[in-house]
C-alpha cells in the first residue's frame, strides 16, 4: 500500500493525551513491522492547533517515527476559526475537514487511513493490510468500544504489549455496556447497526455500520468527493455502492478497539422489534451496508480453538430476517449528506474540480507548475482560502 496517508485530526490536551497513550503507540509498533521502502511514498498527516504543535513534536514516538516516515503537522487554526462562524457542530466540522483532507490529497496519494486518537490496534494489523495481494476500494474493520477508565489502568504499565492476543483479552474483559446491549440473546439496543453474541472463548460480531479504516483515492467518484457527511461508517459508505470492499474476518488478521467512558451515554431500555428495526434501517442503511452485513467478524481467545456454530446461527437468526425484509421492500438510499452554504467549502469544490478535470484530460493536460498557478489564482484571497490553496499546492 504505497502512497498511504495516515490522517489524524487532533487538538486539545485530552485528545493529544489519548493519541500519545494509545493510537500513536500502536502506530509506532505497526510501522516498525513494515519495510522502510514501502513507507517512502507515504506520510502521517496530523491536523491540529498551532499551540499544540510543540506538544506533538515533543512526543517520543513522533520523534522516532520521523526517522521512518514523513510527518506533516498542519496548523488548522485559520480554517477552524472560519468554519465555527457557520455554527457547525463538532461532527460537521470534522466532516468538512475530512472532506478537504481527501480532496487535497487525492492527486498525490492512493490510500487514506482513518485511525482515531483512542484506537488501540494489534501490532501487525497495518502490515496485514499492506500484504493483501488483491486491492480494494475500501477496507473495513470492526471497532467495538471498551470501558476507557479500565483500559487506562491496564496501560499504566508501559510494558503492555499490543499484540492481537492481549487486545483480545481486553475485549473479553472490558467490553463497554453500549456494545453488550447489542447481544442478540438480550438485545436492548435502539440503534441496530451491529449485532453481537459470545461464549467463554469467542465473540461474534455482525455489522451494518462498520468502520472504513482505509479508503482508496477515487478521483472519478464524484459523490464521495463532492459531498460531505457527518460520519464515515454511515453516510460516506453509500458512495461505495458497486465498489470492491474488504471486510476483516477475525482478530488473527487484526483487532481494533476504541475507548468510551463508562457513563458517557445513557443506555436505552427498549428492545426493538422487527418493525421498529426496519424503520430505523430504512433511514440509515444502504446497499453497501447490506453487503457488510453478509460478513462475520470472529474474535477468539484461543486461536486454535473451533468456533461453536451455534453462535453464528444465533446471530444469523437475528439479522437474516432484517436483511430479507429490507431486500423485499427495496430500502431507499439514506440522505445523510449535508448541504452547506460556506464560501470555503464552495472554493474547495472549485479547486478540486480544477485538479480533477486536468487529471482526466487526454489532450491539453497542463503540468504541475501550471496547475499550481491555476489553484493559487482561483477566487477568494482571505487567509483561510490561502491556507486551503497552499494545502492543494503542497500535495500536487
Amino acid at each position: 500500500m504505497k502512497k498511504s496517508v495516515f490522517y489524524f485530526p487532533i487538538w486539545g490536551d485530552s485528545y493529544i493525551k489519548l493519541f500519545s497513550d494509545f493510537a500513536l503507540k500502536c502506530l509506532y509498533k505497526n510501522l516498525n513491522e513494515i519495510d522502510d521502502k514501502l513507507l517512502k511514498s507515504s506520510k502521517i498527516e496530523i491536523w491540529t492547533f498551532k499551540k499544540d504543535i510543540p506538544k506533538l513534536n515533543a512526543l517520543k514516538n513522533i520523534r522516532l517515527l520521523k526517522k521512518k516516515i514523513t510527518i506533516n503537522i498542519e496548523s488548522i487554526d485559520i480554517i477552524y476559526n472560519s468554519l465555527i462562524k457557520s455554527n457547525l457542530n463538532k461532527y460537521q466540522t470534522l466532516s468538512i475537514l475530512q472532506k478537504i483532507f481527501i480532496n487535497t490529497h487525492s492527486y498525490k496519494f492512493k490510500y487514506f487511513w482513518f485511525i482515531y486518537p483512542d484506537f488501540i490496534f494489534s501490532n501487525k494489523m497495518i502490515k496485514n493490510f499492506f500484504n493483501l495481494k488483491k486491492k480494494y476500494d475500501a477496507y473495513f474493520i470492526p471497532v467495538p468500544q471498551l470501558v476507557e477508565e479500565k483500559i487506562k489502568i491496564k496501560f499504566k504499565d508501559n510494558n503492555f504489549e499490543t499484540s492481537a492476543k492481549n487486545i483480545t483479552e481486553l475485549l473479553f474483559n472490558f467490553l463497554h455496556p453500549i456494545v453488550k446491549i447489542c447481544d442478540v440473546e438480550n438485545s436492548k439496543t435502539n440503534t441496530p447497526s451491529m449485532f453481537f453474541v459470545s461464549d467463554q472463548n469467542t465473540h461474534v460480531f455482525k455489522y451494518f455500520h462498520m468502520h472504513p479504516i482505509i479508503l482508496k483515492s477515487d478521483i472519478d467518484n464524484l459523490e464521495m468527493n463532492n459531498e460531505f457527511y457527518s460520519s464515515l461508517d454511515e453516510g460516506l459508505v453509500k458512495t461505495l455502492n458497486e465498489k470492491k470492499i474488504f471486510i476483516t474476518k477475525n482478530n488473527n488478521f487484526g483487532i481494533c478497539i476504541s475507548l468510551l467512558k463508562e457513563k458517557e451515554y445513557l443506555l436505552p431500555n427498549e428492545k426493538f422489534d422487527l418493525i421498529k428495526t426496519i424503520e430505523w434501517c430504512k433511514n440509515h442503511i444502504n446497499k453497501t451496508h447490506l453487503e457488510i452485513s453478509n460478513h462475520t467478524y470472529i474474535a477468539k481467545k484461543n486461536e486454535s480453538s473451533k468456533v461453536d456454530k451455534i453462535l453464528e446461527n444465533k446471530i444469523n437468526k437475528r439479522i437474516n430476517p432484517i436483511v430479507k425484509k429490507l431486500k423485499e421492500i427495496g430500502n431507499e438510499e439514506n440522505n445523510e449528506d449535508y448541504k452547506v452554504d460556506i464560501d470555503l467549502v464552495d472554493l474547495n469544490d472549485e479547486i478540486y474540480k480544477i485538479v480533477r478535470d486536468n487529471h482526466f484530460k487526454n489532450y491539453f493536460k497542463v503540468g504541475k507548475d501550471t496547475l499550481k498557478l491555476r489553484v493559487i489564482n482561483s477566487r477568494l484571497k482571505d487567509s483561510a482560502s490561502k491556507w486551503l490553496k497552499n494545502l492543494y499546492v503542497k500535495n500536487l
